[in-house]
């Protein structure tokens, strides 16, 4: 036989599977990732909505914290000091949030914000 009768393994097992095509234009990597940075954003949109009920129902309450500064303060203290950064997240703005009113009203009753003598 000569070489162009003869069939190559590919053509009898699969004569009719074609080679995926390239993408001509940036279009539909654009789609791609579109798609994924959308279903990103919904994701972090529901993640955000149930921590902050979580958080509320866990800790803010009794902290007395809202829910986007008590994620706030994870999110600083967790990056900042790790895991024990995380323990203290809830500690220190609660007592932040206790102390400044109670600082705030003392200087208002102060002589050096009515303007008296020292």
């Amino acid at each position: 036989m000569g070489a162009s009768h003869e069939l190559n393994h590919g053509q009898i097992v699969s004569p009719r599977i074609r080679k995926p095509q390239r993408a001509s234009t940036g279009q539909n990597v654009f789609q791609c990732q579109l798609v994924f940075w959308l279903a990103a954003c919904a994701a972090g949109v529901l993640a955000l909505w149930l921590l902050s009920k979580i958080l509320r129902r866990l800790v803010g309450e009794s902290a007395d914290l809202h829910p986007v500064w008590l994620f706030l303060a994870l999110l600083a203290f967790g990056n900042l000091f790790g895991f024990i950064g995380l323990r203290m997240a809830v500690l220190i703005p609660a007592s932040i949030g206790v102390l400044a009113p109670f600082a705030r009203r003392r200087y208002l009753e102060s002589s050096l914000y009515t303007g008296g003598t020292f």
